[in-house]
């Protein structure tokens, strides 16, 4: 049986022992063996995007990004700050170039991360060096964390409800424009001598102007034929021309016309010219031999026909089927129809 100094001394004893060891247990790796495990992270209801492994009760994210004034494709610093996790050694490395917020707008260069110090799990930094593409970006945008919240696994009713989604809120950016390329440094070469030497009259070879008159003659010769054609025109391209002309005149005019007499009249000047009748031939059969001497078809005939059938209708028929409407649609079909048997 221990007396009383040895039995102080064992106290003692016991005192420092527990004092080691809450030590270690605070400060050192074996007090993070120590300490208990994260909690599993369950695989149903896990998320199929933007989850990282990552377990917290609640996490904190935020932007940490220097020089916010930039030109285009000059290197931003982006640090991406993890907080208040239970697992921060075992988080995924985003990848920003899968992302397409950040892909599209910025080059991205991943940065080696500092070590993870003993026993730190409750935070994780990311780095990252971005070149913004052009001017339109305007910041480095919002970034999707979804994690594990253990603390919601025994009240959700879902396994999913156990999963939530912090965000890194956007942070500003003014892009410049990139500066202009530097200056040619090409250095200019000494002219050789004899770039140098002046050539006398005699030596400077001289071109014969008996050439130029063989090129120029038959230039100005065909000149001359295309702008006599032009000026003076044969009979058959004047005749083409005024009836393609009293076609044209016809068909803009049509539209604009709010009666069915004007319509007749104008359809009349247009037969007239393009058939070169007379002023009075104004019935099917004083159209009809020249109709058939320019080897119409029976289409366009028919067409002429149906026309001045129509004309009498709305003039002597008592009611006639044929609207104005209707009646102005089938002017303009009338000169296509000729127009196009002509061709």
């Amino acid at each position: 049986m221990p007396t009383g100094g040895n039995r102080t001394q064992t106290i003692r004893i016991q005192r420092v022992t527990i004092l080691l060891v809450v030590l270690m247990l605070g400060t050192s790796e074996v007090g993070s063996m120590l300490r208990a495990a994260p909690p599993t992270i369950p695989s149903v209801g896990r998320p199929s995007r933007d989850f990282y492994n990552g377990i917290a009760s609640p996490a904190v994210l935020s932007w940490v990004v220097s020089p916010k004034v930039v030109a285009v494709g000059d290197p931003i610093g982006v640090e991406l700050i993890v907080r208040n996790v239970l697992n921060g050694p075992q988080i995924i490395r985003p990848d920003l170039r899968k992302l397409p917020d950040f892909a599209d707008a910025f080059q991205i260069d991943d940065v080696a991360d500092d070590p993870i110090p003993p026993g730190v799990v409750n935070e994780r930094i990311f780095r990252y060096t971005l070149r913004p593409r052009s001017e339109e970006v305007t910041e480095v945008p919002e970034f999707r964390f979804a994690y594990f919240d253990p603390s919601l696994k025994g009240k959700a009713t879902n396994p999913a409800q156990a999963f939530r989604v912090a965000y890194a809120d956007p942070v500003p950016l003014t892009i410049k424009p990139p500066p202009p390329p530097p200056e040619s440094a090409v250095p200019t070469l000494p002219q050789a001598a004899w770039l140098q030497t002046p050539l006398a009259a005699s030596e400077i070879p001289q071109s014969s102007p008996i050439w130029l008159g063989w090129l120029l003659a038959p230039l100005v010769g065909f000149g001359w034929w295309l702008c006599d054609r032009w000026r003076n025109p044969s009979a058959v391209r004047l005749a083409r021309r005024r009836r393609s002309r009293a076609a044209w005149l016809a068909v803009r005019a049509i539209p604009r016309l709010d009666s069915v007499i004007a319509i007749e009249r104008e359809i009349r000047r247009y037969l007239v010219q393009r058939l070169d009748l007379p002023e009075s031939a104004t019935t099917l059969p004083e159209m009809l031999p020249e109709l058939q001497r320019r080897n119409w078809s029976d289409a366009a005939i028919r067409a002429v026909e149906q026309w001045l059938n129509a004309v009498d209708a709305l003039r002597f028929a008592p009611e006639s089927p044929l609207s104005d409407r209707a009646f102005r649609d089938q002017s303009i079909a009338l000169i296509e129809t000729i127009e196009g048997a002509s061709e």
